[in-house]
């Protein structure tokens, strides 16, 4: 009897067997016990999290013919056909190997027939972002009338890619990457079926290795067991994976714990010396530095598999200052690492960047650099002098001359800071007379609405002056001999207009330009250009 690969022999066959996606399973077992089951279904997600699995129990699940249950019998001829993946009426496809629109519209033709032997006519379509744009087309005028025996079972590892209209048609299952714990959980399982001896620390290594995928997990641990006859340890695992066990980068962080630099450089090359993967021993010794950063907050928060004398000693050692700076360390080296030219050489230097590299609190004051010193004691002298400025400062009263005259208000409202409709009525009122703590102002009846910013300018006036005062205003026609603000902001740009055409008609270029083409300067669109002034 030929071999089968353990993630084809421990593919779940129903959805008491699915691991890690509870979330997923509840609304699906709920649409087939209670009957409200979908015509469409779109499962995404990375590879190897059950995509294609759960379509496939949901399909046996709809087809069983004890009837359509969360719990297919297993026993009946449907179900049996569709494990072994003969069923008729289950059409598998590949998206990926039949991108075009014949081959979507061959797929099709036939879905408007009843099933041979099941309930409902299913077409599971894996990676259907494969299709081309005229394939959606087709499937979208299926999918937007299905036949009533028809169902659609979608899965695809990059949703993005599927137009909005197709998306919008189906029940979308999102699956997540599988927690490390519960895909070393159940590789424990499946050895202990399978007979195998094996550590508990190297199925923890395959299930970080996986990435959240139960297919690369299960691959992982086929190839470990044929290296070692059958027993899965955790150097035939290290082996297989590329990278060192735990015991070697406590030794690594023991020696940076010492600031050892000679000891150090010395494991590392010896460690270099084998066939191992330098991108996975820089993520496995930042994952030691997460697992002691959460070890000092809590020990509780930390994985068991991780948990030794030598760690709980390590972990007590660091400050959380270094932990974190070292993790941001190796972060940005592993980052950088496609750009070294060598990748032993890469992680030989980050090793030594941590060593160089500490907080400076773990400084102490005899180790404080002279240039330190000198910038100490000139910002002390800084500090002293901002300090007596500021004892010298003594607050305003009221000091400040109240104006007699519509000159001296507008030069009270430029130290004001205004804005808005406040802003607008100071510069559109003019000064009458200042008595009893309240100013009295004249406004042009045309500019009367502006008086809806009088309680904001009030409030300015007020905490400027330092004493609270009022504002009354009187809705008059003001004389042509008064100017306002804004009406000598006015002359002031037209004063400033006509400057500027008087010395663009004075210009010899503009001249001969003018003379040459018989052309005239266009007075209308001339700006005079406005001058930031800097305060003094």
């Amino acid at each position: 009897m030929s071999y089968c690969a353990l993630a084809r022999k421990w593919r779940p066959r129903n959805f008491s067997q699915v691991v890690g996606q509870d979330y997923i399973l509840q609304p699906l077992i709920n649409s087939l016990d209670t009957g409200r089951i979908h015509h469409a279904f779109l499962f995404t997600g990375i590879r190897g999290v059950g995509k294609t699995t759960l379509a496939r129990i949901l399909a046996k699940s709809l087809n069983c013919e004890a009837g359509i249950s969360s719990s297919p019998c297993e026993k009946c001829k449907n179900c049996l056909e569709i494990n072994k993946g003969n069923f008729i009426d289950l059409i598998e496809v590949d998206a990926a190997s039949r991108t075009g629109v014949d081959d979507t519209r061959e797929l099709l033709e036939n879905a408007c027939y009843t099933p041979s032997h099941g309930r409902y006519k299913v077409y599971l379509i894996d990676e259907v972002h494969m299709f081309s744009l005229s394939s959606f087309n087709v499937l979208l005028k299926t999918l937007e009338e299905p036949p009533p025996h028809v169902k659609f079972l979608l899965a695809t590892t990059d949703p993005k890619k599927i137009p909005v209209t197709v998306l919008s048609r189906c029940l979308q299952f999102n699956l997540r990457r599988i927690n490390p714990k519960a895909i070393a959980d159940h590789l424990g399982k499946i050895l202990d079926e399978e007979h195998i001896l094996f550590d508990p620390e190297a199925l923890f290594a395959i299930a970080q290795a996986s990435e959240g995928s139960m297919r690369d997990a299960l691959s992982f641990l086929d190839q470990t067991i044929n290296y070692n006859n059958r027993q899965v340890t955790v150097n035939t695992t290290q082996a297989v994976l590329g990278g060192i066990d735990q015991k070697n980068l406590l030794i690594l962080l023991d020696y940076l714990s010492q600031k050892n630099s000679q000891d150090l450089i010395k494991q590392v090359r010896e460690l270099c010396s084998y066939s191992v993967d330098i991108s996975k021993i820089i993520r496995d010794l930042l994952h030691l530095l997460q697992q002691i950063t959460l070890y000092q907050i809590n020990p509780n928060l930390i994985d068991k598999i991780v948990e030794s004398e030598d760690f709980i000693a390590l972990a007590s050692r660091f400050t959380p200052e270094e932990v974190q700076l070292y993790y941001q360390i190796g972060l940005i080296g592993n980052r950088d690492l496609i750009y070294a030219p060598d990748p032993y050489m890469a992680f030989e230097m980050l090793l030594l960047r941590m060593l160089c590299f500490y907080p400076m609190e773990t400084q102490s004051n005899e180790e404080t650099l002279p240039y330190q010193n000198i910038l100490n004691d000139n910002n002390s002298n800084k500090i002293v002098e901002i300090q007596e400025k500021e004892t010298a400062f003594i607050p305003r009263e009221f000091s400040i001359s109240l104006p007699n005259s519509n000159h001296d208000w507008q030069g009270l409202i430029f130290q004001l800071e205004l804005s808005g409709i406040s802003k607008q009525l100071a510069e559109n009122c003019i000064f009458d007379y200042f008595e009893m703590n309240t100013f009295y102002l004249k406004i042009s009846p045309t500019m009367a609405s502006l008086q809806r910013g009088r309680d904001r300018l009030q409030e300015v006036l007020s905490n400027y002056l330092n004493q609270e005062v009022k504002i009354i205003i009187q809705i008059s026609n003001l004389s042509d001999s008064t100017d306002t603000i804004a009406t000598q902001e006015v002359k002031n740009q037209e004063i400033a207009k006509q400057t500027a055409i008087k010395a663009i008609e004075n210009n010899e270029n503009i001249q001969t330009i003018c003379k040459i083409f018989d052309a005239r300067v266009l007075t209308e669109n001339i700006k005079a250009i406005q001058e930031n002034k800097s305060d003094s």
